[in-house]
Formats: C-alpha cells, sequence, structure tokens
C-alpha cells in the first residue's frame, strides 16, 4: 500500500513521489497552464506524477528461496544434579498466500522457517576440575585417571568439567543443526507447501485461505520433524563415540594442566599420558546427511526378538499411556532401566494422525539425554514382559475438532545408549477414538 500526503488527485489515480535522480532539478518560478498544481516552487522538493493503472489479470509473485534458520540460544549451566539434556525446539514454518486472478486460486509462499535446540549443562554429579583442582597426590591421580577414562570408560568418573560436558552437548546441537538444514532441501518442504493450491471460489477472503495454508504448515513441520529425529536417534551415543570424543578433546587441556601441577609439585606417581580423542567430525556421519543419498532416512524396522506394543491407553486423555517390551527369542534382552516420567520423552517419540492427515507429536520434550551415571539396566529372559507407564502430551491437540476422526496412535522407542543392550528402534501402533 501507498500512502501520499503530498497530494490528492482527483481522480484517485495518480501520486506524487519526492524524487532525487532528475537531471536537473526543478527550476524555481511560476509553473501555470498544463501544470497540475498552480504555484510556485522553489528549488525543492523535485516532484513527479505518476499515474497508477489498474493491472489487467494479477499473478502471484514468484517463489523466493527460503533457507532453514537454525537458532542457537546461550548453553545454561546449573550446578544442580541430574543429566544434562540437549532439547530441541519446534519447528516454526510461516507461510501465507498470494492471489492468482489468473487461475482463480490461493497460492502458498513460505516465508521463513526455522527451529532450533537448547543445552542444559548440569554440574552437581561431579567435581570440576578446572574449577577446584586436586590439592594432593592422591586425588590429582584419581582425577587424571577419571579424565582419561571419559571416552572410552563408563562416561562420567567423579572428576570432570563443565567444558567437555558442554562441548558433548554442543556435538549434540550441531548433529540438529546438520540434519535440519539438510532435511529441509532434502524433502524439499517449501517446493511441497508452494504446490498447495485453494479455490477462490471456495475459499472467498485471504484470512481463511491463510489458515488453511498455516494448519497444512503445521503438518509438513511435523513431518519434518518426526524424520530429523529419526535420523538424530540413530546417530550412537556410548562411550567411544563422537560426542564423548568431543568431550574429551576439551578435557584434555585440562588433563595437561594437572599433568604441570603434579610435575612442579613432585607427585611423581600422577600418571603423564593424555587420552587421543577418537574421531569427532563431521557430527552428522551416516547417510543420506553425510552422503547425501536420496533416501529415507526413517530407521527402518529390523527383524528383532525385542517387541514393543501399546498395551494400555484407557488414561489417554490423562496424559499417559502403556507399553510393554516382550523379548520373543531365545536369549535374554538387555535394556536401559531408566525409563520414568522425566526421562521417557527422551526414549519415546509418540505420534497422534487422524484418518484426514492432520499429525500432532505428544511429546513434552524432544532431544537426546547424557547421564552423568552408569546406566542401570533391566534383563528380560525369553517370554517375559516389562510393561512402563509413559507420559503423552495433548496441549497441541484439537480434542474437539478431532472426535469425529478416526486416529491413529504411534509410539517409537529410542535407544543408542547403554553396555550390552538393545541399541535401535522399536514401534508399536493402535487405533484410537478420542
Amino acid at each position: 500500500s501507498y500512502t501520499n500526503n503530498a497530494y490528492t488527485p482527483v481522480s484517485n489515480n495518480a501520486a506524487a513521489f519526492n524524487v532525487t535522480m532528475d537531471r536537473e532539478p526543478i527550476q524555481e518560478g511560476k509553473y501555470e497552464g498544463n501544470s497540475t498544481m498552480k504555484r510556485e516552487f522553489s528549488p525543492s522538493p523535485k516532484i513527479k506524477l505518476w499515474t497508477i493503472e489498474k493491472e489487467s489479470t494479477i499473478t502471484c509473485e514468484p517463489s523466493k528461496n527460503v533457507e532453514f534458520e537454525f537458532e542457537k540460544p546461550e548453553p545454561v549451566t546449573t550446578e544442580e544434579e541430574g543429566n544434562s539434556q540437549t532439547k530441541n525446539t519446534p519447528v516454526n514454518i510461516v507461510v501465507t498466500v498470494c492471489k492468482d486472478e489468473t487461475e482463480n486460486v490461493w497460492r502458498c509462499r513460505v516465508v521463513s522457517a526455522s527451529g532450533g535446540a537448547t543445552v542444559v549443562v548440569r554440574t552437581g554429579s561431579f567435581i570440576d576440575a578446572l574449577l577446584t583442582p586436586p590439592t594432593n597426590e592422591e586425588d590429582c591421580i584419581m582425577a587424571v585417571n577419571d579424565l582419561n577414562g571419559y571416552q572410552s570408560g563408563e562416561g562420567l568418573g567423579i572428576w570432570h568439567t563443565a567444558e567437555a560436558s558442554l562441548a558433548h552437548e554442543e556435538h549434540h546441537r550441531r548433529q540438529w543443526e546438520d540434519a535440519y538444514k539438510f532435511y529441509w532441501k532434502h524433502l524439499k518442504l517449501q517446493e511441497k507447501l508452494e504446490e498447495k493450491t485453494l479455490s477462490c471460489d471456495k475459499v472467498k477472503d485471504m484470512e481463511t485461505a491463510i489458515a488453511a495454508m498455516d494448519l497444512t504448515a503445521v503438518n509438513a513441520s511435523i513431518n519434518f520433524m518426526t524424520e530429523v529425529i529419526a535420523y538424530i536417534k540413530k546417530l550412537p551415543d556410548n562411550p567411544g563415540d563422537r560426542p564423548y570424543c568431543a568431550g574429551q578433546k576439551v578435557l584434555n587441556n585440562t588433563t595437561r594442566k594437572l599433568i604441570r601441577v603434579a610435575e612442579i609439585k613432585g607427585w611423581s606417581k600422577v600418571p603423564t599420558n593424555v587420552t587421543e580423542p577418537g574421531i569427532i567430525e563431521p557430527p552428522c556421519f551416516l547417510p543420506p546427511v553425510n552422503e547425501g543419498k536420496t533416501r529415507s532416512m526413517a530407521i527402518a524396522e529390523v527383524s528383532t526378538p525385542l517387541q514393543l506394543y501399546i498395551v494400555d491407553t484407557a488414561n489417554f486423555m490423562k496424559g499417559e499411556i502403556t507399553v510393554s517390551f516382550r523379548n520373543e527369542g531365545n536369549e535374554p534382552v538387555r535394556i536401559p532401566d531408566e525409563i520414568n516420567d522425566e526421562t521417557a520423552d527422551y526414549f519415546f517419540l509418540t505420534v497422534l494422525r487422524t484418518e484426514r492427515g492432520d499429525v500432532r507429536i505428544l511429546n513434552r520434550e524432544i532431544g537426546t539425554m547424557t547421564f552423568q551415571r552408569p546406566l542401570n539396566y533391566r534383563e528380560l529372559a525369553p517370554g517375559q514382559e516389562y510393561s512402563v507407564t509413559i507420559p503423552v502430551c495433548l496441549d497441541e491437540v484439537d480434542l474437539e475438532g478431532w472426535k469425529q476422526c478416526s486416529c491413529e496412535l504411534e509410539t517409537r522407542y529410542y535407544n543408542q545408549q547403554g553396555k550390552d543392550c538393545f541399541l535401535g528402534m522399536l514401534r508399536a501402533t493402535t487405533k484410537l477414538a478420542l
């Protein structure tokens, strides 16, 4: 829209602009005759009149390429006990519409696409060897051994540093960033959204058209996130894997400082070796992100003796469901015995879909959790079952609008942590009526 406060044409088809690109300025003097304004001009302002004609047809402006913007808030470090986390923030795809009068349709245009990840580092479970270095030889020996063993041992020891935990979590955040930017292009989300049209005969006003396209964008963003999550959850996260190697590289700076202090103080029993960091780059080393292969990275369901079932949805509307692990093989299977109300969202991804294409993720949080201690385990004998109740968040579900639809509830269990236990993905589905 254009607002003109300098000139009001009688016919409403002209506007006066202050222009600065004339070869010669308007000369001072009295302008009459063919002039539209009978007044005396000073050497400025420089005025030109433009006639505005209505276009015979209006078509949408060309699509503009939109890059995915990854948001990285400042990390939070707290002295409380607990596990460090890298948490995904929701994807936001902003769309608008333009009216193509030639085709008599509303066309979708993507304005922006963004998402990110937050990092929380908790330091209450270890002694920070950088902030509070050991004061005697015995503690220095233990500290050097703990720091050297982070990458390949059981992970965190009594001695550690906040800097190393931050490097570990920032490695996870880079995984999210690389995966998001890859899948934004790989899935051709902008192209697919902008293929959508709505009939102008059926949808009369722009606000209604935008609301309909917004809903399409929400469903697209959730399908986008599920692809990214499936990829991220496939990346290994055990001692010896890349996030731990990233932490080890930072830890080594502290280890060298402790060794120098030991030399100065004459603590001859303190080890002098420093762990060589393993492979760190690139954070996303699995295809297709690293190799660019054009195939879906949703984790393939492979045959496994461990099966997952949704066994009870009676309390779904109260925010919980019950799932069951069942060992259908001939050998014992071990899983982390760490699933509770706090951690369930990091092991499970739960999605609700309607027959008309609506989809919502029912997790309160999505991300990766780095345990600050050795894991507890549960071993299932052949034929044995283990049931656990997990939370579902209904904040984003239109319960009234979805009551007329048949729904499918899907939950996926992901695990890439733990020694000698099941690593991979399990999937369970059930029909559900709200």
